[in-house]
Order: C-alpha cells, then structure tokens, then sequence
C-alpha cells in the first residue's frame, strides 16, 4: 500500500519537538516519498499542553509557503480541532475553520466543555457528540476514533460516509477492537491513514496504520492517499 501524503503531522508550533520547523518537516516529507503533508496544531482550546495560538497562524502560513516552494512538495495548514460542546461545536469557529486548507477533529480527554465540565461521558453520548460534530462542521478528517475516548466507531464510520468525511486510521495511536476495521469498512466510508507526528522521524511513518488496514482487509481502494478538500483558505 503506497501512501503519498500525510495529513497528520505537527511541527514546533504545536506539540511538535524543536527541530520540527514547517521546512524541516516538508523536507521530510519528500524524502520519504511523500507528495503532500498538513502541518497541524491542535484546538485554540486545547488543555495540557497548549493548542495553537491564533497570533501565530500568519507565521505558520508564510513559513507554509515557503517551505511549499523550496522543497517542492504541496504543504497544507491545518488545525486538529477540540470539540467542546454536547451539540458538536468545535473549539475554532466555523469563520475560523477558514483559516485552515484542512481541518482535522476528534474527541481529546482533557478538553473542557464551557469553562468548567470535563469531557468524560460514555460511549453513547461520546459518539452522539461526535456526530453531531460532523454534521454540523465542515471537517475533513475525523482523527483517531476511539483513542482514549471511548465511542462506537462503526456509528461514526456511517456518518463519516454520510458527510464525506475521511475516517483516519492513525499511525502513532490507533487501535480498534477485533473486527471493527471491517465493519467500518462495510460502511463504504473512505479512509485515510495518518502518521500523528510529533517527531520528525516520524513523518510518513504509516507501518502500523497499513498493517491495521491489511488486516482488516482494507485494500488501497479503500484508503485514499490523496484527499479532496472541503474548503480554500481565505
């Protein structure tokens, strides 16, 4: 399975190590054969460790493309949104949200609803969350279903095909439990794989992802290496 793009990659700005600059990145990636990548920051809101902060987007665009034009390989910006409300509301606004080439959300443990509740509900309730998160957002790529929050991910898979969003298979963290690839998979929801790099060794690193995908009988027809995008940044 050849994969020519990663759309899951972090850099300095945002959880990623100090020696991941945009142009260090993107130099990464087209050693390993990629033709595209998404540098991502997580959600203005993010807890823990910080979400990206909004003064430094306009730097991230300049070094994006440069780095686009000095290696040579198409570079995206985008942001690994938080949702942060019952009713699906991400932590970037849908005004926000155009800021960005590609926009990436999931369920992260430790994000706050309003300025107090801690997003810690179960299966059923995360999952209905997360739907409504799609349907309601314009989001390219649902991230890392089911990591450390729990949710029915065959449910999200149905929605994910419903909204034409792309259903990541992450590289770093994901798991799933026996037999569920293959019921997503039924879905007929297309699938994107994602090294979730915070290091740049990483970047393009897909070797857990493919054998998760193989495994469950997902064929790269299934898996689309290049995605078509819902927006244009303004």
């Amino acid at each position: 399975m050849k994969i020519i793009a990663d759309y899951h990659v972090h850099s300095k700005f945002c959880h990623g190590k100090k020696n991941m600059t945009i142009l260090e990145v993107a130099k990464a990636a087209k050693e390993r054969g990629l033709k595209e990548c998404a540098i991502v920051g997580h959600g203005f809101s993010h807890l823990g460790m910080k979400g990206l902060r909004r003064k430094e987007i306009a730097v991230m665009r300049r070094e994006v493309a440069a780095a686009e034009k000095e290696v040579g390989i198409r570079v995206l910006l985008g942001i690994e949104a938080n949702v942060i409300g019952k009713d699906g509301k991400l932590d970037v606004s849908h005004e926000e949200q155009k800021w960005f080439d590609i926009v990436l959300a999931g369920l992260h443990l430790g994000t706050y609803f309003g300025t107090s509740r801690i997003l810690a509900f179960g299966i059923k309730k995360n999952t209905e969350i997360m739907k409504n998160a799609l349907r309601t957002n314009d989001i390219d790529i649902l991230v890392h279903p089911g990591r450390g929050m729990a949710v029915d991910v065959v449910e999200l898979a149905k929605v994910c095909k419903e909204t034409n969003t792309y259903f990541e298979i992450n590289s770093s963290s994901g798991k799933f439990d026996d037999g569920d690839l293959e019921l997503c998979k039924a879905t007929g929801v297309e699938f994107v794989i994602g090294s979730d790099a915070h290091k740049l060794e990483r970047v393009g690193e897909f070797s857990k992802a493919i054998k998760m995908a193989k495994e469950a009988g997902i064929t790269p027809v299934n898996v689309n290496s290049t995605i078509k995008l819902k927006r244009k940044s303004s």
